[in-house]
């Protein structure tokens, strides 16, 4: 197994090379080490794409919005591409 440093850099090496697909690439990974009978690698990379998940915003996440002088915003949906949605 690796260790969590080890983890969290290798999720992180994940996104930048493969972005929204980085989840989709360690899962790939897993399975293929858990059909060739390698349980610690497949376990190392099921790992590793729960990370990536968890590093990585979610499509239907909101962007909080930071209101006059720094005061508390509100938050409105994001678009796929990554700009801020209508805000009315």
């Amino acid at each position: 197994m690796i260790e969590d440093l080890d983890l969290l850099r290798a999720a992180k090496l994940l996104i930048n090379w493969h972005g929204p697909n980085a989840s989709s690439y360690a899962a790939f990974r897993a399975h293929r080490h858990l059909q060739s009978g390698d349980l610690d690698a497949g376990a190392s990379w099921r790992r590793i794409r729960l990370a990536v998940e968890e590093m990585q915003p979610r499509p239907d996440a909101g962007v909080m919005e930071s209101g006059p002088s720094g005061s508390p915003g509100r938050l409105t949906p994001q678009r796929a591409d990554g700009g801020a949605g209508y805000v009315s």
